[in-house]
């Protein structure tokens, strides 16, 4: 599961164990997390997935059902991405919303707003929004 978060070391071993293997996960996710600006310069940031993906894609079964996020959600993820090939699983998950037990009047306005049951995508611009801290000293 998730093969494009997978650096190619990791999957190497299995492979060269198998007669055959299937890959699952979407190289328009989350890409391997590489830190190391010598390994990511080496290619290791690309996954083995992404390489197959890309060199094979007549050997890539895409899967349009979705069953996690609501009709405003996957419009936003077909406009940018997926050209419009995802599709809601059933009604149910189309016009799900998230649900919250919270009293709106203790919440900054934004913060209402954003965590309101009617609002499925909203993109906010955090620079502006200061947290206060306490520095300790031990």
């Amino acid at each position: 599961d998730e093969a494009s978060q997978i650096v190619e070391p990791v999957c190497l071993g299995p492979l060269l164990l198998s007669n055959v293997f299937i890959l699952v996960g979407d190289h328009f996710q989350l890409p391997p997390l590489v830190q190391s600006k010598q390994a990511k310069d080496g290619g290791m940031a690309v996954s083995l997935f992404k390489r197959l993906c890309e060199s094979h894609p007549h050997a890539v079964a895409t899967l349009e059902t979705q069953y996690r996020m609501n009709s405003d959600i996957m419009f936003l993820a077909n406009s940018v991405v997926y050209e419009s090939r995802l599709k809601c699983a059933s009604k149910n998950v189309a016009d799900d919303r998230m649900k919250l037990d919270n009293e709106s009047s203790r919440l900054p306005c934004w913060l209402d707003i954003a965590l309101s049951p009617l609002t499925s995508v909203i993109f906010l611009d955090t620079d502006p929004v200061r947290i206060r801290h306490k520095i300790i000293a031990l």
